[in-house]
């Protein structure tokens, strides 16, 4: 494969850029960021699309780190050269892999052939895959040194050109036909043929014991239905008696209803004959009230004069009292008259008889008498005033009460006392008559708010359904009066002595109660049998017979005997396979080592006897009797070192095809000799294409001292 031109129209930071390539050496110069990594990658994707890693980091994500930042789609063609035909990979990559788009042309015809390349045109045409053609021809900037992987089949390319020269027959192939076979048989996933025979015998013997798992667990629950129906039986008779019970709490409970009923029956006629006593006391004191009312009403004139009555006789008698106590103080008065005329008479004697002698003393008793005599003087005189104004004042009521008299037509004062007073008694009765008829009154009352509690069973309705409903449950249930019967029914539902201390609607919820719980219990019962007859009828619906079985175990036999057979008969081909690899990686890793070799000691100028490279290309050097790691190398040597098994790759695998080799500033480590070396190393080798992107002149300078044709690219 030659490139012949690359046209760029959005690639990472580059775009609508075109380049032309010759057969032969071309030699591109860029300075740092000219995006001389970019265009190399370019040709990469173009091949082989993007890698396999679709995580965020952008270093390793290509399609994160080539989509330009304008978000326009990666487009672009890449134009090539096969047995001097040309054909052209027109590519455009989105966001996702099921927006990508390629196309292969016949860049003469126009013929697409994308079919034929599919998305990785590259190994197609250079019949390598992607890490083949990275760790051969693709040479990234300080991406010389490489390490074996899983996904590379550069020794399988070795392998196919050393042993058959045929390109379509590899040992990989072989590998993998024989190990598909293998796989075939047996495998991780467990789905070949033996896998799946073993898989198959264990399911049948699973089948086998479920069998008689089955068999077993259908005699168990033969055991288990045969207890729960003796449950079931159990449970019914429970809750018949229940029931029974329930019936007998029912009579209780009308019989209650009943007595109940005669007690307000009972209470109802006392309350009734009560209120009809009460109410004949009522009406004769009513009479008498009436009667009472008459006399009163004959004494109007006395019910008009009531409040001044009252204060004429309390004046009148008030004023008569007082008189009686002046008319006592006058009588006393009057004795006191005759002392005080003996008193004076004295006192003269004793004032002649003492004037001579005691003339202070004398005037003072004089003086003391003469108060005496004159304090009674007055006193007199007072108690003839008031005697004389009482008097004057009970003329006025007794002519007043004459009056009264006259007009009550008594015969005297005390007649009249007795009228007033018998006017007064029947006033005084009338109201005690009143309160005793209030007092029944409310009697009444009571007694009527205690029948609306009682109720009215004056009909006879309630009385009679009663009496019916305990009749018929005494003909339909006759057993239910024998105390025996009752009291067996208690000891069957398990009734404690408690429970004859409850109430009849008590006893009525806790058997309700008991009735849910003995219908649950015998429901649950129920369906668990029900739940068991159907498991043991159908416990055998749907699977085959013990014979059926055992046969069917006997036939996956002989086929898992076949088929360990054929499995072995596979390893032993791939272990002879290996063998046969072994001894082929024999013949040609001597040639490998002797091409690394001469290429090696061209470049670095020494003379090394050997090179020994391992299965996972670590490198010991042979120098005389010294052995040397590669690792011990400088980074200029190693560079050298991995350049010279890279183009020893290139040799073995390609076999001197036209083919391109792509190096990205691959010489920096190297010194001008070593350069010069590498560079004469290349121009030997007669690659189709050399393409060598770097960033310094020594390439070109080294190219002119050689006289050297080469197509010399500089990057804008």
């Amino acid at each position: 494969m030659i490139i012949k031109s690359i046209h760029i129209n959005a690639f990472g930071g580059i775009k609508n850029y075109h380049l032309k390539f010759i057969k032969g050496m071309n030699l591109i110069y860029g300075e740092n960021e000219a995006g001389k990594s970019t265009i190399q990658n370019f040709v990469k994707i173009w091949l082989y699309g993007f890698s396999n890693y679709h995580g965020k980091n952008i270093i390793y994500n290509e399609r994160l780190k080539y989509t330009p930042l304008n978000g326009e789609k990666i487009n672009g063609a890449l134009t090539f050269e096969i047995d001097k035909r040309e054909y052209t990979i027109i590519r455009s990559f989105g966001k996702t892999k099921k927006d990508d788009e390629i196309k292969v042309i016949d860049s003469l015809t126009g013929e697409d052939l994308s079919d034929i390349y599919g998305d990785e045109p590259g190994e197609k045409i250079l019949a390598v895959n992607r890490s083949t053609f990275i760790k051969t021809l693709f040479i990234g900037q300080l991406a010389v040194e490489i390490k074996r992987d899983n996904d590379e089949k550069i020794f399988d390319k070795i392998i196919n050109f050393t042993a058959s020269n045929d390109d379509e027959v590899t040992v990989q192939k072989s590998f993998e036909k024989i190990n598909q076979y293998i796989k075939s048989i047996t495998n991780i996933r467990k789905n070949g043929s033996l896998d799946v025979a073993r898989e198959k015998r264990g399911l049948l013997e699973i089948e086998k014991i479920e069998y008689y798992k089955t068999h077993e667990n259908n005699m168990t629950k033969e055991e288990k239905l045969l207890l729960l129906k003796k449950h079931q039986s159990v449970l019914n008779k429970k809750a018949s008696n229940l029931l029974m019970y329930k019936k007998y709490l029912q009579i209780e409970e009308l019989k209650n209803k009943y007595g109940i009923f005669k007690n307000k029956e009972i209470q109802f006629y006392s309350y009734k004959d009560k209120i009809n006593k009460l109410q004949k006391e009522i009406n004769n004191l009513e009479y008498k009230k009436q009667q009472l009312q008459k006399n009163i009403d004959n004494s109007i004139i006395i019910e008009n004069m009531d409040d001044n009555l009252k204060n004429i006789f309390v004046t009148y008698e008030h004023k008569l009292n007082e008189l009686k106590n002046i008319y006592a103080d006058t009588q006393v008065l009057n004795y006191r008259k005759k002392y005080i005329g003996i008193f004076l008479l004295l006192l003269n004697v004793l004032i002649i008889i003492n004037f001579k002698y005691k003339i202070i003393i004398i005037s003072l008793d004089f003086c003391i008498a003469l108060a005496y005599i004159y304090n009674k003087f007055f006193n007199e005189k007072s108690l003839n005033y008031k005697f004389y104004r009482l008097s004057k004042e009970i003329k006025t009521i007794e002519n007043n009460l004459d009056n009264m008299q006259q007009l009550f037509g008594a015969e005297d004062y005390e007649d009249l006392f007795k009228k007033i007073n018998i006017y007064y008694k029947n006033k005084n009765y009338k109201k005690i008559i009143e309160e005793k008829i209030n007092e029944k009154k409310e009697e009444i009352k009571l007694l009527q708010m205690k029948l609306q509690l009682v109720g009215n069973i004056e009909s006879p309705e309630e009385k009679m359904y009663l009496e019916k409903k305990i009749n018929e449950i005494k003909s339909s249930h006759s057993n239910l009066w024998d105390e025996q019967v009752i009291n067996n029914f208690k000891k069957t539902i398990n009734m404690n002595s408690d429970f004859n201390k409850l109430t009849i609607l008590e006893k009525k919820e806790k058997i309700e109660k008991e009735i849910d719980t003995n219908n649950m219990n015998l429901l649950n019962c129920e369906k668990e049998i029900i739940t068991l007859e159907n498991n043991i009828k159908s416990s055998f619906y749907g699977k085959r017979s013990l014979a059926e079985i055992e046969e069917d175990i006997i036939n996956i036999d002989y086929q898992i005997d076949d088929f360990k057979k054929k499995l072995k008969a596979g390893e032993l081909a791939r272990e002879m396979m290996k063998k046969s690899y072994l001894e082929i990686r024999d013949d040609f890793g001597p040639e490998l080592n002797e091409k690394l070799l001469k290429k090696y000691n061209a470049i670095c100028n020494k003379e090394y006897n050997n090179i020994l490279v391992s299965d996972e290309y670590e490198m010991n050097l042979i120098k005389d009797s010294s052995l040397l790691d590669y690792k011990l190398l400088s980074n200029g040597a190693k560079d050298q070192l991995f350049l010279a098994l890279r183009l020893s790759f290139i040799e073995m695998i390609f076999n001197k095809k036209d083919i391109t080799i792509f190096l990205d500033d691959a010489f920096i480590q190297y010194d001008d000799n070593k350069l010069k070396n590498v560079l004469n190393l290349l121009l030997k080798e007669d690659y189709g294409q050399q393409i060598i992107f770097t960033c310094q002149h020594r390439e070109k300078k080294v190219f002119e001292d050689l006289t050297v044709d080469f197509n010399y690219i500089v990057l804008d």
